[in-house]
Order: C-alpha cells, then sequence, then structure tokens
C-alpha cells in the first residue's frame, strides 16, 4: 500500500497545533505563577495610581494653604500668616511650596521687626530649603541684614564679607561690601572695614557706593583725609 505524502502545508498545521498544546499545557501547570503575577502587576499598578494621586492632592494643598498665608500677610495679619507658612513648612516639608513658604516666613519675621526669628528662619531656609543659589544667597543677605537690625554689627560685618566673598559676580555684590564697611564702622572693627573697602575700591572708584564708604572710613578714621575726598 502507497503511503500518502504528508504536505508541507499539513506540516505546518501539526507543528502549530502542537504548539497550541504545549502552550495550554504549560498555562495549566502555570496557572498559579500567572495569576499571581498578574495580580501583582494590578497591585503595583493601583499602588502608583494612588500615589500620584495623593502627591497631587498633597501638592494641592500645600499651596491652597501657601497663597492663605499670603493673603493673610498682605492683608497685615502677620500672626496668623506666621502660623500658616509655619503649617506648609511641618505638613508639607518635601514640596516646592514649603521652600517658599520658608523664605517667605524670614521676610514675613523681618518686616514685623522680629530680627531674632528673622536671622534663624533665613539660616534655616539657606541650609535646608533653598530652591537655587539665587535665594541662598538672599538668605545670606537677610541673615547679615537681621544682625544688623539687632545691633550685632561685627556679625553683620563679617557675614555681609563672607556673603560677597561667595558670588563676585552678583548684582548685589557693592551692596554686600557697603553692608561690610558701613557695619565694621558700627562695631569699630577696622580689619573688615578695610578688607571690603578694598574689594570695592576694586570693583569700581568711582561708584556712589565707594564714595560714600570712603567718607564713613574717613569720618571713623580708618583712612587719612586729603583734600577733595569728599568731592
Amino acid at each position: 500500500m502507497t503511503q500518502k505524502r504528508i504536505t508541507k502545508q499539513q506540516m505546518k498545521e501539526d507543528h502549530f497545533v502542537t504548539a497550541v498544546f504545549r502552550a495550554r499545557e504549560w498555562t495549566e501547570v502555570n496557572l498559579n505563577t500567572i495569576l499571581i503575577a498578574a495580580g501583582a502587576l494590578i497591585v503595583v499598578a493601583v499602588a502608583i495610581w494612588f500615589f500620584i494621586g495623593q502627591s497631587s492632592r498633597k501638592s494641592q494643598e500645600s499651596y491652597d494653604l501657601l497663597g492663605r498665608a499670603e493673603v493673610e500677610m498682605r492683608n497685615n495679619q502677620a500672626q496668623i500668616a506666621v502660623i500658616d507658612f509655619q503649617k506648609v513648612i511641618d505638613d508639607f516639608g518635601g514640596t516646592l511650596a514649603a521652600k517658599h513658604a520658608a523664605l517667605k516666613l524670614a521676610n514675613l519675621y523681618f518686616a514685623t521687626n522680629d530680627y531674632e526669628k528673622a536671622e534663624q528662619a533665613f539660616r534655616k531656609y539657606a541650609d535646608d530649603y533653598a530652591i537655587d543659589e539665587i535665594s541662598r544667597l538672599s538668605a545670606w543677605e537677610g541673615i547679615a541684614a537681621s544682625l544688623s537690625a539687632s545691633g550685632k554689627y561685627q556679625d553683620a560685618a563679617k557675614q555681609y564679607l563672607e556673603v560677597a566673598r561667595k558670588d563676585t559676580a552678583s548684582v548685589t555684590y557693592e551692596d554686600d561690601l557697603f553692608g561690610a564697611v558701613s557695619n565694621a564702622v558700627k562695631a569699630n572693627d577696622q580689619a573688615t572695614a578695610k578688607e571690603a573697602f578694598g574689594y570695592l575700591q576694586k570693583k569700581g572708584a568711582t561708584s556712589e557706593k565707594f564714595r560714600t564708604a570712603k567718607i564713613l572710613m574717613i569720618e571713623k578714621g580708618f583712612l587719612t583725609y586729603d583734600k577733595g575726598e569728599y568731592n
């Protein structure tokens, strides 16, 4: 009896059927594993969705509270604004809103003449909450201004000088050097005054800040007066 020849199409069909049966057998054997893996993926997806939702709500809440504090500050409700700014920092510490609140709180303390708390708040911002180097520099200047307003002139002079050294390209460079000179003069700190004045002189001997600083130095006796110095 002659054997019937198997065509290529039949061979392909046989391979396909075999593959289907093998896949079915593998699925039946590993069904529990598949279900567990699928369940785990669903849990992860739900967790990610929940986390994103929570983060979004947390961010919105932080900005709502920050906005309320800013309105209170503008309405001269400083004590209430202080509480709300601090609440933003305490409750939403990892958010951008908390960083903004930290700097606004420091500025509010300074504006209400609470210079000791202002100094502490500016230091806290510079160390822990600074958004960028420009705002960090501003906080360092806030520390110096708070020290000066508290009558701690020598500390203020040294702080202003340190800030100036940190960023000689800053638009406030001359202001910081002048702050160092003027506070050093008040503190009778000739060394700091002369160092800051030297930087100021290199920056521009024709500037108004330089001329005013020079007058302060002469009047204090830190520089010798020559004819025409006040011109």
